[in-house]
């Protein structure tokens, strides 16, 4: 049976929410090899680990998973993880499953968008019964190289987070099977599966102009990834001219916000409402950006949707939506990956670049624009 030390067990830097997962991997194994558990015992479900350990369901999945590398346990979709017996591999451990690594800094983040991102890719890795190596960004001291991958027997690498597109771009060349969770911002030969973030701008912009309003605002936060919001200002600024509402200050409708500032945020917000023509309906790129808008509006006495429509974007599910707005299909991302990724092992020269649409909730936060 391979030791704790194996190099294709899934590790992750011991911090945050990646030292969790490490407390009860290590946890859970201790358990499992002082016979705590015999053969063919279905463990706890992750709800009741959950709850013991006091992590979120998303830790327990990988720590699982860990174990699942371990050739300690056998995850069965639907039913539970099992205790294997020594020396016995499970469906998973036959070999007929390529390891695939998950690299990014999303990788090392269990909470809000990338979080449920991260959550779902290994939710269809064990529903594939596939092994996965769990590689963030912050992990230090490694030349994640061509060498690196091919020793731990990775047979493709799945990008979470668009920083790592040089890196992506060298394995490429390198002949290692890659695939992006981000569109990148300029044209690319890698393979890539993404939401539509134009789709719903141009959806939003569409649903605002039909009710009648003219000023209308973009907001969208300030990321690590250049460009990456920017890259669909072209369809800001051709679905107001086709409406002819495209005017010479109607860039000034575009807003970054820096959210990590709140009160800088605001001010933009409020420069937004200084315009000698205001906004009269705002789409929020992300629901982080729609708070300060909310914010500001109060001040000014405008309510929701009466004298201002709000939508926002990139919601982790629809319970969550408190706004009019598009809900990110994070599953059907996660499983386009992984259909991406085991068609372009079989084949190098495979090609899917796929944008997911998301899903519209209407909460009754856009209405006619007030005469």
């Amino acid at each position: 049976m391979p030791t704790a030390e194996s190099k294709s067990n899934v590790t992750t830097p011991a911090n945050g929410a990646s030292g969790k997962i490490e407390m009860v991997t290590r946890d859970l194994e201790e358990r499992i090899r002082a016979g705590e558990w015999k053969a063919n015992h279905r463990l706890p479900t992750q709800s009741e680990l959950s709850k013991k350990y006091g992590v979120s369901l998303g830790s327990i999945a990988i720590a699982l998973r860990n174990l699942q590398r371990k050739r300690l346990i056998n995850i069965i979709p639907n039913k539970g993880a099992y205790i294997l017996k020594e020396g016995e591999s499970g469906a998973m451990a036959g070999g007929t499953r390529p390891l695939i690594a998950l690299r990014g800094s999303y990788v090392g983040s269990l909470g809000g968008n990338s979080g449920v991102l991260v959550g779902g890719v290994v939710e269809v890795a064990n529903a594939k019964q596939c092994p996965l190596l769990l590689l963030p960004r912050s992990t230090k001291g490694e030349d994640f190289d061509i060498d690196y991958y091919r020793a731990r027997g990775v047979q493709g690498v799945i990008f979470l987070g668009g920083e790592g597109y040089q890196e992506a771009v060298s394995l490429r060349t390198a002949g290692m099977p890659v695939i992006l969770a981000n569109e990148p911002v300029h044209a690319t030969p890698l393979n890539y599966v993404n939401y539509d973030h134009g789709d719903a701008l141009r959806r939003i912009l569409k649903l605002f102009i039909e009710q009648g309003h003219e000023k209308i605002a973009v907001v969208f936060p300030q990321t690590s990834l250049p460009g990456y919001f920017e890259k669909i200002l072209p369809d800001f600024l051709d679905t107001m001219a086709r409406h002819h509402l495209l005017q010479s200050n109607t860039i000034d409708y575009w807003r970054c916000l820096k959210m990590s500032d709140v009160e800088g945020s605001r001010e933009a917000i409020r420069q937004l409402f200084a315009l000698p023509q205001p906004p009269t309906a705002i789409f929020s790129l992300t629901t982080s950006c729609a708070a300060p808008c909310l914010s500001v509006a109060k001040e000014r006495g405008l309510q929701v949707p009466e004298d201002l429509s709000i939508a926002a974007s990139c919601v982790i599910s629809e319970n969550d939506a408190v706004f009019s707005g598009f809900v990110l299909p994070w599953a059907e991302v996660a499983e386009g990956l992984f259909e991406g990724i085991y068609k372009t092992i079989e084949n190098p020269f495979h090609i899917v670049q796929k944008l997911v649409p998301l899903k519209f909730v209407d909460r009754h936060t856009i209405a006619p624009r007030k005469r």
